[in-house]
């Protein structure tokens, strides 16, 4: 049996320090991801993900322009962020899904301490999975600038990354 990725009900999520006195949040509209989540056992599933880094969204245009800039992801050069997993495990709350994050052109292993929330029917019949998921990535790991405003950095060196994932099962 097939999972399908629900791109509707999943998410992308970040969150960044900014200028040191508040956290800005966002989160990515544009995520495709190919599923293996055929066995019932998640340590045997694997993904990959491809999100449209232009596709974030904050609430605020002006800084939606700027974290699109050069001065942070860099959209034009580098449009597409991506995950690669390469295995589940089990740790002591729940699962850790270590894969290759690659943005603005930078790869590096990341792990993704998560739950499984488990399988379940909808209103229609529909089987789906899902799953939670958070990392912390170093700003300058992925050589994306702070920027300064005077003495006070811009963006944080912690960003936070969360996930929810649907997915659909295909019959």
């Amino acid at each position: 049996m097939a999972w399908q990725f629900d791109p509707n009900l999943s998410k992308v999520e970040w969150a960044v320090g900014y200028l040191g006195i508040a956290v800005i949040k966002g989160r990515f509209t544009k995520v495709q991801a190919t599923l293996n989540f055929d066995d019932p056992e998640p340590t045997k599933w694997s993904f990959d993900a491809s999100i449209e880094a232009a596709s974030l969204i904050t609430g605020h245009d002006p800084m939606e322009d700027h974290v699109r800039s050069p001065d942070f992801l860099d959209v034009e050069k580098y449009p597409t962020i991506a995950f690669q997993s390469k295995r589940v495990e089990r740790s002591k709350d729940g699962y850790r899904v270590v894969g290759d994050l690659t943005l603005r052109g930078v790869t590096r292993e990341v792990v993704l301490e998560g739950d499984y929330g488990g399988e379940a029917a909808d209103a229609r019949g529909r089987v789906k999975r899902g799953f939670t998921g958070q990392t912390h990535l170093k700003r300058s790991d992925y050589g994306i600038p702070s920027g300064k405003a005077g003495d006070v950095f811009v963006a944080g060196e912690d960003i936070r990354v969360t996930l929810e994932v649907i997915a659909n099962r295909a019959d």
